[in-house]
């Protein structure tokens, strides 16, 4: 998102960037009914940032 607005990310090609991934918080709070899907939906987030 950042990018398509013209921010530019310094680290962008550092060797120890980390990957990002946005998950929703319902995912990560692993309360009740999100503690099923939870574990696959974070991740398929972080491969794909990866």
């Amino acid at each position: 998102m950042l990018r398509r607005l013209g921010v530019r990310n310094v680290y962008a090609d550092h060797v120890q960037r980390r990957a990002v991934a946005l998950v929703s918080g319902r995912h990560l709070t692993w309360y009740g009914p999100s503690l099923v899907d939870a574990p696959a939906v974070v991740t398929a987030a972080l491969a794909a940032a990866r």
